[in-house]
């Protein structure tokens, strides 16, 4: 196996691992067209980011904390 194939192979462990306590939001993420994990990482990192933000303002829906 070449140096490439190695290394994206350790990049999808490290997201499986990352993506693990979030299994059931990244299986409905990956039912929108082009969303594959990393897609699903970076909005699921994203969201949390700004979670802090709407609990703040009081807009953050129920659940989703």
């Amino acid at each position: 196996m070449g140096y490439l194939e190695e290394t994206i192979e350790e990049l999808e462990k490290q997201i499986d691992q990352l993506l693990s306590p979030y299994r059931k939001e990244v299986e409905l993420l990956d039912g929108i067209p082009g969303v594959n994990k990393a897609a699903a990482l970076l909005l699921l990192r994203r969201w949390r980011l700004i979670c802090p933000y709407l609990s703040q303002l009081n807009i953050l829906p129920l659940g989703l904390v």
